[in-house]
């Protein structure tokens, strides 16, 4: 049997402690990842995915807690998969392994043979009710579970019935974490915590059966290209007029996560276009796709263009009146040279210690992962 757990590798914690007698608060936020041409944050994300160790400590909760933020049982990672694949000894290659595919799914089909769903953990307060000293399984909400990030229940993997030396993973073509393929591993060079390549690393890309995982995904890196539709009056001594001008702002930012996350696996389905442009075109709605606009550093500075663009004279002036709601296209990019796509942990059963490797990727896959549009939003109640 193989148990996997996976994390979602650009997020840190906030941990306060003692923030009521005797219990500590603890808060997953995102890692800064907005960026634009002239800026690249490749080797602080990559750094960032690899800041897991040391777990913490979050009193009274005796169990430790991971650095990253867990994937939960959630519908908002609709389309994620996850393949485990096997290694072929008679052909010599891998292939897929039977009922291999993990998925997030609310309801099960039983004529999937490829299937095998992904379960939730326990709750704080179900360990609680079977633990022999149950006043020690307790602890604060963590802030995720119930503000804007609505954490769940952790998932986890477990794959039963496996009778074979050699298994690796693939996560496809998705719009939520980066995809990779260590079937292939000429496309990765695998590095350790500290980055460090390992000689032959392919083979620590591989696992066996009984093995106890911890998945490290990294976000999909988005392209977002907001227009903006501003409205002017034009005005001197003896006349006014309305004017209309367009501002475009295009960056690179993970899938929002705090304060408000995403929901792109139900938002960007053709029956949720619902709204209208200031061009007549149907666009969606995704509450956290809004929240990000409004907090990036890009929706700052297009605010000051906007302004900046008024100008007053003895005889004339030009004023902004107001503007429409944005208009966002939203794009997977593909992986780059250069990133950590992802890491596996090796957890020893006997003393809990986990060991690490990073895949890196060293080929460019734009032609095996385009960049594709995934959707179109209004970014709802932004005013400059």
């Amino acid at each position: 049997m193989i148990f996997a757990e996976a994390r979602d590798a650009l997020t840190r914690p906030i941990l306060t402690e003692k923030a009521v007698p005797g219990e500590d608060s603890l808060l997953w936020t995102e890692v800064d990842t907005e960026e634009d041409i002239r800026t690249d944050l490749l080797q602080q994300t990559n750094a960032a995915m690899r800041a897991v160790d040391p777990y913490l400590t979050v009193a009274p909760w005796p169990l430790p807690v991971p650095r990253q933020a867990p994937l939960d049982y959630t519908m908002r990672y609709k389309g994620f998969e996850l393949l485990l694949h096997q290694f072929d000894q008679t052909f010599g290659k891998w292939a897929p392994a039977p009922g291999g595919r993990a998925r997030i799914a609310p309801i099960t089909n039983p004529l999937d043979r490829d299937q095998q769903v992904m379960s939730r953990m326990l709750r704080p307060e179900e360990i609680r009710e079977t633990a022999a000293e149950p006043t020690r399984w307790i602890r604060l909400a963590f802030q995720n579970e119930y503000t804007g990030t609505v954490l769940k229940e952790p998932v986890w993997m477990r794959w039963q019935g496996m009778h074979n030396g050699r298994f690796t993973i693939e996560v496809p073509e998705n719009d939520i974490f980066e995809p990779f393929d260590l079937t292939e591993p000429e496309r990765y060079v695998f590095v350790t915590d500290d980055d460090t390549a390992i000689e032959h690393g392919e083979e620590w890309g591989s696992f066996g059966d009984n093995a106890r995982l911890v998945f490290y995904l990294r976000p999909r890196r988005w392209r977002w290209i907001v227009t903006v539709l501003a409205h002017f009056e034009h005005g001197n001594w003896f006349e006014s007029v309305a004017n209309d001008e367009v501002f475009i702002s295009a960056f690179y930012l993970r899938p929002p996560f705090y304060p408000m996350r995403h929901n792109i696996g139900q938002t960007a389905q053709p029956d949720s276009y619902e709204l209208l442009n200031f061009y007549g075109q149907p666009r969606s709605l995704d509450n956290g796709l809004s929240s990000a606009w409004d907090l990036s550093w890009h929706s700052r500075e297009l605010r000051r263009q906007i302004l900046d663009q008024q100008w007053f004279s003895l005889c004339e002036y030009y004023i902004f009146t107001g503007n429409e709601d944005p208009d966002l296209a939203l794009i997977a990019m593909p992986p780059r040279v250069g990133e950590i796509v992802a890491g596996i942990g090796f957890v020893d059963e006997a003393s809990g210690r986990e060991s690490r490797i990073w895949a890196k990727q060293t080929a460019n896959l734009s032609a095996v992962y385009p960049q594709r549009t995934i959707g179109q939003f209004l970014l709802a109640g932004w005013q400059a």
